[in-house]
């Protein structure tokens, strides 16, 4: 498990995931919300659609994807974490509306798969 409670309008690298340029899966993950329900990072990452270009510069290179689809998986999906296959960047989120308050926490993810352009 990786701890992501200190982001606020910021992104992560899931630590031990390929980096850019590897040429394997690159995950990135952001809130969608804050702890108050207000709009995060990617709050609306949701929109986006296949066709759509992702521009990331990172060690002062620019990688550019576009992107193949977005989805919604449980929480307990860990197959959008797959490192084998293609160069890709996935993205991820709490998805909107799966919040459980009896948990405590969001029961899916928003995820999206580009792939480098």
């Amino acid at each position: 498990t990786w701890d992501v409670s200190h982001l606020y309008w910021t992104t992560a690298h899931l630590e031990y995931m390929p980096w850019f340029g590897s040429n394997s899966n690159v995950v990135v993950v952001g809130h969608s919300t804050d702890t108050n329900g207000n709009p995060d990072i990617y709050y609306d990452l949701h929109l986006l659609t296949a066709g759509d270009e992702i521009i990331v510069e990172a060690n002062g290179q620019v990688y550019r994807y576009i992107v193949d689809h977005v989805t919604t998986v449980s929480e307990y999906d860990l197959s959008v974490l797959d490192t084998s296959g293609a160069s890709r960047l996935t993205l991820m989120t709490c998805a909107h509306g799966t919040y459980d308050e009896e948990l405590g926490r969001f029961q899916d993810r928003t995820v999206v798969v580009a792939y480098p352009a």
